[in-house]
C-alpha cells in the first residue's frame, strides 16, 4: 500500500493518499458510560453531554496524569492513541505515513507523538512542519511570508523566509481563545441574539436546540464564503421549526474582538510593516479573517498540503529504524523543480508561470451558469443551480451540495459534503478549480463541468 499523509490539526485530523482525502475526524472524544466515541459523532453531541466530552487531548498532548477522568485513559497521550486507532479503523489504512504537524507543537509533544505512533497501525516515515511545507511553493528566494492556520483552541501564526537553497521557519505565535471552538461560540451567540430579537425564541433554553446551531456552523461558513450576505438558521423543536436571519455584517461585528487579538499578535511577529499572508483552507473559511490580515488570494487547501508532503517525503531523508526525522528546514531541491504554483514576489523572484485557466461558468444540462454559483440537490437525482446571493426563500427545502466562490482571480470549490468528487477523485473544500474540471457527487450520474467563456474576467473577491 502506498504512503499516506496525516495532517495533525485537531480541528480536523485528515488522512490523505495520492487520490485525496480518505477520512477525517475532529479532535473530540465523548464518553457515555462504557461507550466511547471519537471524531464527528462526538463533536455533534458535545453540547448534549459537555461533562462527557473532551477536545483538548491534542492541544495538551502529554503524559501528565489526568485530573478529571476520561474513561480508562491515564493521560492525554492515551486519548490521542485512541483517536489514531479510530482513524485507522474508519479509514481502513495501515502502513507508512508522513505527518504534517502544527508549528505550535513543542519538542516534548513531538516526542510524545512519536511514542504514541509506535503503538498504532501507522508507521511514521517523516514529520513535517505544516506551515513550512505549505509555504514551500509560495515563497520566492529572499521573500518572507506569514502562514495562518486555525486549530480547535487557537490560531497559529508562523513567519517563514526563503533563501537561495531553503525555506525556514523564523517565528511562531499563537492566539489563544481564537480557535474553532471560540469562533463557534461567538457565531452561536450571534445566532441566539438573532432568534431572540426576531422571534423571542432562545436556543439556549435547550441543549438540543443549541447543538443544532453548532452543527450548522460549517454550512453557514460555506454560505458566507460563496458570497451570500445573509442566511437563514433553523431549529427543529418538538412542535415546529423556528428560523432566524443571520447577516454577515452581524457576524463580522461579533468576531471583531478576535480580529483585534489576531492583529495584535501579527504586529508582534512580522518583521516589516507589511508581509504576504498565506491562509490554510480552514483559516480562509473564517469570515473577515482574510480582510483583517490583508491577505490577497493566497491559500492552501488540506489536499494541496498533503500532496506537497508526499512530494517532499519522496525526495527527502525519511526514517531509519526507530528514528523519525522532523523537517523544520526544507531544502528546495526536495521539490525538484516542482514549485510551479504562484509565488510571493521577493527580491529575486523567479519568472512567474503562465496562470492556470480560471473558469467563468459552470455547465449543467446544456446551460452555462455564471460564477459564483451554488448547486442544490432536488428530489431524485436532479440538481438546481442558483446565485449564492439569492434570497434564502429561493432554496428553501433544498440541500446544498457545493458552491463555487470567486476569490480574486481564483474559482474555489466549497462544500460541506464528504461525497463530492473532482475529476472522478474524492474532493474536499477549498480546492482551486480550473477550466475543464468535472464536479460530481459519489454515486450520482450528474457531472458539472467548469468552462471558460471568452471575454469574461473575474476581478472581484
Amino acid at each position: 500500500m502506498s504512503r499516506a499523509v496525516l495532517e495533525l490539526n485537531d480541528h480536523q485530523l485528515g488522512l490523505y493518499n495520492h487520490n485525496g482525502l480518505m477520512f477525517s475526524s475532529p479532535g473530540y472524544v465523548l464518553v457515555n458510560g462504557k461507550h466511547i466515541q471519537f471524531g464527528q459523532q462526538a463533536a455533534e453531541q458535545s453540547r448534549l453531554n459537555p461533562l462527557g466530552t473532551n477536545n483538548e487531548f491534542w492541544y495538551r498532548l502529554g503524559m501528565t496524569p489526568l485530573t478529571r477522568p476520561v474513561a480508562h485513559f491515564r493521560h492525554y497521550a492515551d486519548v490521542a492513541h485512541g483517536h489514531l486507532m479510530h482513524l485507522a479503523q474508519e479509514s481502513g489504512f495501515e502502513g507508512e505515513i508522513v505527518i504534517a504537524v502544527p508549528a505550535s507543537f513543542s519538542r516534548e509533544q513531538l516526542a510524545v507523538l512519536t511514542g504514541v505512533l509506535k503503538h498504532s497501525p501507522f508507521t511514521p516515515v517523516a514529520m513535517m512542519d505544516a506551515a513550512l511545507v505549505s509555504a514551500s511553493h509560495q515563497l520566492a528566494s529572499g521573500a518572507e511570508l506569514l502562514y495562518v492556520d486555525v486549530q480547535l483552541h487557537q490560531i497559529s501564526l508562523t513567519r517563514l523566509h526563503a533563501d537561495g537553497t531553503s525555506v525556514r521557519r523564523d517565528a511562531v505565535s499563537v492566539v489563544p481563545g481564537a480557535g474553532w471552538t471560540g469562533i463557534s461560540n461567538i457565531l452561536v451567540q450571534a445566532a441566539t441574539d438573532a432568534f431572540v430579537a426576531q422571534s423571542r425564541f432562545n436556543p439556549q433554553h435547550s441543549a438540543a436546540w443549541e447543538q443544532q446551531l453548532y452543527n450548522q456552523i460549517p454550512q453557514w461558513l460555506q454560505h458566507f464564503q460563496s458570497g451570500e450576505q445573509e442566511l437563514i438558521a433553523r431549529i427543529e423543536t418538538d412542535k415546529n421549526t423556528v428560523q432566524a436571519r443571520i447577516s454577515l455584517s452581524d457576524v463580522l461585528d461579533a468576531l471583531e474582538p478576535v480580529f483585534q487579538k489576531v492583529a495584535q499578535h501579527t504586529a508582534r511577529i512580522i518583521s516589516a510593516d507589511t508581509m504576504p499572508v498565506l491562509l490554510s483552507g480552514r483559516a480562509a473559511m473564517i469570515p473577515g479573517l482574510q480582510a483583517c490580515l490583508q491577505a490577497v488570494n493566497h491559500r492552501v487547501s488540506p489536499e494541496q498540503l498533503a500532496q506537497l508532503c508526499l512530494r517532499v517525503a519522496a525526495n527527502a531523508a525519511t526514517s531509519q529504524g526507530s528514528s523519525v526525522p522532523f523537517l523544520n528546514v526544507l531544502m528546495l531541491d526536495t521539490l525538484r523543480g516542482d514549485r510551479h504554483q504562484s509565488t510571493v514576489a521577493g527580491s529575486n523572484a523567479p519568472v512567474a508561470p503562465q496562470p492556470v485557466s480560471t473558469p467563468t461558468h459552470l455547465l449543467y444540462d446544456g446551460v452555462a451558469w455564471p460564477l459564483p454559483v451554488a448547486v442544490y440537490q432536488q428530489a431524485g437525482d436532479g440538481l438546481a443551480l442558483a446565485d449564492p446571493a439569492s434570497p434564502p426563500e429561493v432554496t428553501t427545502g433544498l440541500q446544498r451540495l457545493f458552491s463555487i466562490a470567486i476569490q480574486g482571480t481564483e474559482a474555489l470549490l466549497l462544500t460541506d459534503s464528504t461525497s463530492m468528487t473532482l475529476n472522478e477523485q474524492s474532493a474536499g473544500s477549498g480546492i482551486r478549480l480550473t477550466t475543464g474540471d468535472l464536479i460530481g457527487a459519489a454515486g450520482s450520474v450528474n457531472k458539472l463541468q467548469c468552462i471558460r467563456v471568452r471575454g469574461i474576467e473575474h476581478s472581484h473577491g
